[in-house]
């Protein structure tokens, strides 16, 4: 069986910490590609031991296909960017 997300490309934003680093490794961990984006590529975590690799070289190290692009959701035009940067590296933005 297919992993359930195989060819999605998906942006995910405040991928360095939280829910955004957890949906960005989870979704990473199905087959999808992943756009990350926060203000800061370095990973942020109460717990030290996850602090130590920014999400999407993680995701590079597990195998997986995976960005940063710094952006700020406050400003469109940073939105516009990774949808661009999506479409330009994968060719479609699915999530």
């Amino acid at each position: 069986m297919a992993p359930r997300l195989l060819h999605k490309i998906a942006v995910i934003t405040g991928s360095s910490s939280g829910l955004g680093r957890a949906i960005s490794l989870h979704f990473a961990r199905h087959g999808a590609k992943v756009i990350c984006s926060d203000l800061s590529s370095a990973a942020r975590s109460l717990i030290p031991h996850e602090t130590e690799i920014p999400t999407h070289e993680l995701i590079r190290k597990e195998g997986g296909e995976a960005l940063f692009l710094k952006a700020n959701v406050r400003e469109a035009k940073d939105m516009k960017e990774l949808v661009n940067a999506a479409v330009g590296a994968w060719g479609q933005l699915d999530v």
